[in-house]
């Protein structure tokens, strides 16, 4: 085995490595390159490898966070499950024993050959194959390395992971927040006797309550999403509705930061 294979082989690992940001991504991406490069069909991770004396044949309750090449594998990511802990737990290795991996889940597979790559503090790779693949790579030496930088990229992908979800958190609490004051906005705004009329900074009419409604004699659905001017004006206004516009004039003209509309007003008759 030519030694700048190996190397290039490293350096690739070590792309896909510092490529993703997001847990579940890397472990995917990981599994798929390791299945490549050992001609293994299908694998699996799992994190949070909960640490115990290893006893031969015993069960440990984990959870499966990656799963390629198998589809009922896949089918159980994010699940709990049992596996043998003599599969999981010890030093990488590579090997084949039928009767271990009788007892995973996927029964309809017939897996005899496996190589177990622990992730340092962090879970284990398990690759799983009929036999073992005829390989030329030392992949014990191998791909030690590449589990290292996988444990510390897993810990940065955590962290990621939970700061991306405070946000999406505080975001939802935020658009819950703000939905239930709009709703008690409509709410008390549909029974109360004054007209209450809300534009946006183009002044396009966004809200016209009932009592606008009843006062200066459009319905909702009439106004809203047109300029404010047009439709205030009391020459297109109904007739039962400019009585209701010339009250309104009248009381915003009495407000000492309204000089504006006071000004604009008086000059088209509106009080």
């Amino acid at each position: 085995m030519e030694h700048g294979y190996i190397l290039s082989i490293l350096y690739e690992m070590a792309l896909v490595i510092g490529g993703e940001v997001s847990v579940k991504p890397l472990l995917a991406r990981m599994l798929q390159r390791l299945l490549y490069h050992t001609s293994f069909p299908a694998g699996f991770v799992c994190l949070g490898v909960p640490f115990r004396r290893q006893i031969p044949r015993a069960m440990i309750e984990v959870r499966i966070d990656a799963a390629v090449g198998d589809y009922e594998l896949a089918g159980l990511v994010g699940q709990t499950v049992r596996l043998p802990a003599q599969l999981l737990l010890g030093a990488t290795e590579r090997g084949e024993d039928a009767a271990l991996l009788a007892s995973l889940p996927n029964k309809s597979s017939h897996y005899k050959a496996f190589l177990r790559l622990p992730i340092d503090g962090q879970g284990v790779v398990v690759l799983l194959a009929p036999q073992l693949p005829d390989s030329d790579l030392p992949l014990i030496q191998l791909f030690q390395p590449v589990m290292a930088n996988l444990a510390k990229a897993i810990v940065l992908c955590r962290s990621h992971d939970a700061y991306a979800g405070g946000l999406i958190a505080a975001r939802d609490a935020s658009q819950q927040a703000m939905a239930a004051s709009e709703e008690k906005f409509r709410a008390i705004s549909s029974v109360v006797p004054d007209a209450l009329i809300m534009v946006d900074d183009s002044s396009a009419l966004v809200y016209w309550n009932p009592a606008a409604e009843r006062i200066l004699g459009y319905r909702a659905e009439e106004v809203l999403g047109k300029p404010l001017q047009p439709v205030a004006d009391p020459a297109a206004l109904p007739k039962r509705g400019r009585s209701g516009l010339q009250r309104i004039s009248r009381h915003w003209a009495g407000s000492g930061d309204r000089q504006e509309y006071r000004d604009r007003s008086a000059a088209q008759g509106w009080s």
